[in-house]
């Protein structure tokens, strides 16, 4: 990013950034992609909208594959949320077995534990005695 002087107003200096062609389609791709909203572009790097606009523009002007480009990124995007709900729906799955398997062991020692009390008889297995 190189910083070019434009005018001198009364010993006020005002300037215009340059930004690298590489910056500008980072940033794009960043907002094509949905991976940042305007906000946070502006935010994070100062980028107004409408200069994100305007680089949207020339984006789409000077790379033939831009559509290829934007299909290969939204379907990605939209593939890893598909893979995302696949995954919470497995851990949801997963979690409600291990609830299930808790409860049972959890019953199960407390039937030894009444098994003992009430009938004298041990059901817990001595390790190295037989």
């Amino acid at each position: 990013m190189s910083i070019k002087r434009l005018k001198k107003e009364k010993d006020v200096v005002v300037e215009k950034k340059k930004y690298s062609v590489e910056f500008k389609k980072k940033i794009v791709q960043e907002y094509l992609t949905g991976l940042k909203n305007a906000q946070d572009i502006h935010r994070e790097y100062g980028i107004r909208f409408t200069l994100l606009h305007s680089w949207h523009v020339w984006y789409k002007n000077h790379f033939q594959n831009f559509s290829n480009d934007y299909k290969i990124m939204k379907t990605k995007k939209t593939e890893d949320k598909a893979r995302i709900l696949e995954l919470e729906a497995e851990l949801l799955k997963l979690k409600d077995a291990y609830d299930k398997e808790k409860l049972r062991a959890d019953i199960m020692e407390h039937l030894v534990d009444l098994a003992k009390e009430y009938h004298d008889i041990n059901l817990k297995k001595s390790i190295g005695k037989k």
